[in-house]
């Protein structure tokens, strides 16, 4: 079975999530990157992920990291 997701950020910008969620199955959403300090949060995960709760859209999130 094939599943169709994205994987999203504050680089995509404000997301139309109405129109995403006739395209998708899934997201992944970054939560931040690096350290756990505020400053390396993501400043729209709060915001695509209370959409993708609103309209239904199974999601799960990441912490990119530079871990070697």
């Amino acid at each position: 079975m094939i599943r169709d997701g994205i994987d999203v950020s504050q680089y995509q910008g404000i997301i139309d999530w109405e129109t995403v969620k006739r395209y998708v199955d899934f997201v992944i959403i970054r939560a931040g990157y690096g350290q756990d300090i505020p400053g390396q949060d993501d400043p729209l995960f709060k915001r695509n992920a209370d959409e993708c709760t609103r309209l239904g859209i199974p999601f799960g999130v990441y912490l990119y990291s530079y871990a070697q």
